[in-house]
């Protein structure tokens, strides 16, 4: 596109040559003309440094499809009074400054305060596909137009009527074109994987398997793939993958590199010839995606979650039982979610003061819904509980520290498992002696008699 940079006598080459590198594919056949700027018709023509010129000076409009890897993205705010608001609220709860967006007037500003925003994401310093451009911004911004969007034609920026809109005081700023290239050129990027509710498609998934209720099946399945390989009714192979990085980066036994090496010798090991990619020997392509798993794990799993309060592995000793059936005597309820919450906090109990439990878990696996702000009222009247309230949404829980006096003794098990169920615990640690567990716990020995022969 450069051959006709001397059309441009008044704009340094450098400003041009960013202003082509940032806004237009490098292969853009396909452009819009405008013929009165403000009312689209469309005419399809290849795009040229001419047609980029009269676009920069006004004279027409031009819109083109977007790059594969979009430097800027942007927000298409064509109802103020509804949108506006809710976006700078939105830019203010994700921490994003003000040197990081930049807000320009559309040519109806006038009439209606239309505006475009631009931004610019990165993932570890790094430009970022069109797909998951807008997949981030939609995931933040909603009823609002995000540009890059598939393959629709987008306006191309500045041009026509486009002025820059100060941040602080929303007053329009007259600016050369040299100038709002430079604003472009300098706006700071947003770093994606700090972003609130980012995930990569495959830590995903796991975070899905992990909120389960049933959080020893996760581990016992990834424990399987890991010892016998794919199977004709196992997980597909990119999940497979994730699910035993997930577990070495859980159990500690490798760094992200190593864990990375282990699953490439694995999959080569123990694919069993269950995969596509792996029995058209394209080694290549499964390296690179192991890869990005090992990294999303290891880095972006690990800062989310940096005390492993989503461990998988709960477990509960016999002074666990005991402590439970004293805290609410006579009431099972009672018992039961106490019960609840040691197994889920034993495992990190004995390494950290404060411990994260997210919502979901308060009230899908240690009480419900309805309950568990209750419970945790209970909790703090007895002084077994002190909350910290503060907490980002989609990054970190609020935690909590626990005045409780538990044993590091060993974890009551059936058939090789740690028990998950109050009442197998009850069972099993007083070798279902109904006399004894009775009096324990203070419950009916008719209605403990038919909860063993329910579970069992």
């Amino acid at each position: 596109m450069n051959e006709q940079l001397e059309l441009f006598p008044t704009i340094e080459r450098e400003f041009f040559e960013n202003f082509l590198f940032t806004h237009v594919a490098p292969h853009a056949t396909q452009t819009i003309k405008q013929s009165q700027l403000r009312n689209w018709t469309f005419h399809k023509r290849p795009t040229n440094d001419k047609a980029i010129k009269k676009h920069l000076e006004g004279v027409e409009a031009l819109g083109v499809p977007p790059r594969w890897y979009p430097i800027f993205g942007n927000l298409d705010i064509d109802n103020p009074k509804k949108q506006e608001k809710p976006v700078f609220d939105k830019l203010q709860e994700l921490n994003i400054t003000i040197d990081q967006y930049a807000l320009f007037k559309t040519p109806r500003h006038s009439e209606n305060g239309n505006s475009r925003l631009y931004v610019r994401l990165e993932l570890h310093g790094k430009p970022i596909t069109a797909k998951l451009y807008n997949r981030v911004l939609s995931n933040h911004f909603k009823n609002i137009e995000i540009n890059p969007n598939g393959n629709k034609i987008d306006r191309l920026a500045l041009g026509f009527e486009s002025e820059l809109i100060d941040n602080l005081n929303s007053k329009v700023i007259k600016l050369s074109l040299e100038e709002k290239l430079a604003i472009f050129k300098n706006l700071k990027p947003i770093e994606i994987s700090n972003l609130p509710r980012f995930q990569q498609p495959e830590v995903k998934k796991i975070q899905n398997l992990e909120s389960s209720k049933k959080r020893s099946d996760f581990v016992a399945r990834a424990e399987a793939l890991k010892e016998f390989g794919l199977q004709k009714n196992s997980e597909p192979r990119h999940l497979a993958q994730s699910m035993v990085l997930f577990l070495l980066w859980l159990r500690d036994e490798h760094n992200e590199i190593s864990a990375a090496e282990f699953v490439k010798n694995w999959i080569r090991a123990k694919h069993n010839g269950f995969s596509e990619l792996v029995n058209k020997g394209d080694w290549q392509k499964v390296d690179k995606e192991i890869d990005r798993q090992a990294e999303s794990i290891f880095a972006e799993v690990a800062d989310k979650f940096p005390d492993r309060t989503h461990n998988l592995v709960t477990a509960a000793t016999k002074d666990d039982v005991l402590m439970a059936a004293n805290f609410g005597k006579g009431s099972a309820t009672l018992q039961k979610r106490f019960f609840n919450l040691l197994k889920i906090i034993r495992p990190n109990f004995f390494k950290y003061d404060w411990i994260y439990i997210p919502a979901h878990t308060w009230r899908d696996e240690i009480a419900s819904r309805n309950s568990y702000k209750e419970f945790q009222r209970e909790l703090e009247a007895k002084g077994l509980m002190i909350t910290d309230n503060r907490y980002r949404i989609g990054v970190e829980s609020r935690k909590y520290k626990f005045n409780l006096q538990l044993d590091s003794g060993a974890a009551l098990q059936k058939e090789g498992r740690n028990i998950d169920s109050y009442y197998e615990a009850l069972e099993t640690g007083f070798n279902g002696e109904l006399n004894a567990i009775e009096s324990v716990t203070g419950i009916n020995r008719m209605t403990l008699w038919r909860r063993f022969q329910k579970q069992n």
